[in-house]
């Protein structure tokens, strides 16, 4: 059975590798993105199961995909959850961009597992 994948969007090649260990110990395919023009070059090769993005990577930023993602009927159903820096501000602009979800720095493995276990079961 196919694993579920998952679209990780994140700058930092180390903190990438660190989510990337951690979703394929739970379970998951992982593709990584380091901004939003590679996340998009990852989507036209077909739909992730989720995506999860920094809100804040470089060129364009997670909330300014977020909104792309949501605004696209191809692309709007899928589900997004947002890492940010601990600031209600930044969780509030997350959610009102389209993320599902948020998961605050440093990251809460706990309840972004929690998360994606209710978005996207995994194999």
């Amino acid at each position: 059975m196919a694993r579920a994948r998952i679209l990780l969007v994140q700058n930092d090649p180390v903190a990438a590798r660190v989510v990337a260990v951690l979703f394929e110990t739970w379970g998951y395919e992982v593709e990584t993105a380091r901004n939003a023009s590679e996340a998009r070059a990852a989507l036209s090769k077909g739909l992730p199961a989720a995506i999860v993005t920094d809100v804040e990577p470089p060129a364009l930023d997670g909330l300014q995909l977020t909104r792309f993602l949501k605004s696209d009927p191809a692309t709007r159903a899928v589900p997004i959850i947002g890492i940010h820096a601990v600031d209600r501000a930044a969780e509030k602009a997350a959610l009102e961009a389209g993320c599902i979800g948020c998961v605050g720095k440093p990251l809460d493995a706990h309840r972004l597992l929690a998360l994606l276990r209710v978005l996207v079961p995994a194999s």
